[in-house]
């Protein structure tokens, strides 16, 4: 079993993995509805 310490270490690591690519995403798929809509 994950310890309590090994639990908020993961959530910090998926955090800086995912928050950027996350933002990324969401600001690709921004801009492709963008342009649709004009």
């Amino acid at each position: 079993m994950l310890g309590f310490e090994d639990f908020w270490v993961g959530i910090v690591w998926f955090g800086t993995i995912l928050a950027p690519l996350f933002c990324v995403a969401y600001g690709a798929v921004m801009l492709n509805r963008g342009g649709e809509q004009e």
